[in-house]
């Protein structure tokens, strides 16, 4: 008996959550609606709100991840806008990932030890200053960041 009261519960929070965004984004609009699938309307307002990162950080400590966000590193090098990008980290990598990066050109920008990371971006301000900062995959990042600084 609990159980279902709990999840009659539940099914009301999420009604109400799912009515709030619906009223707040304008989603009954069926002409909002049609503007995210014209062209021409998506072109117009992406080209007044667009937000232009040039100096893009990556950042891990966290040794068994850099499978993750090396992956995230190829696509950033790959974009239409040219950007610079560094990738903290602790060298060498594990299991050889270094040779498979060099290999298939996964990634040909620097790499920076990670206890470098803090530092440049507290350092580094005003024009050429690190825009996005991506850390590599978990909430573990933080702490390691922070003592790597120790």
């Amino acid at each position: 008996m609990r159980t279902s009261s709990y999840r009659g519960i539940g099914i009301v929070i999420f009604g109400v959550l799912l009515a709030g965004l619906i009223l707040k984004f304008g989603w009954l609009s069926l002409e909002g609606s049609m503007k995210l699938f014209r062209s021409e309307d998506r072109s117009n307002t992406a080209n007044e709100n667009y937000l232009k990162y040039t100096n893009i950080a990556i950042a891990s400590g966290f040794g068994a991840h850099f499978d993750v966000y090396m992956t995230v590193a190829w696509t950033i090098q790959r974009m239409k806008e040219p950007v610079d990008l560094v990738v903290y980290t602790r060298l060498p990598f594990q299991h050889d990932f270094q040779r498979i990066i060099d290999n298939y050109g996964i990634y040909n920008g620097p790499f920076k030890p990670l206890s470098d990371f803090l530092p440049d971006v507290k350092n580094n301000t005003g024009e050429g200053a690190i825009d996005m900062i991506i850390l590599g995959t978990c909430e573990i990042e933080f702490v390691l960041i922070l003592t790597s600084q120790h």
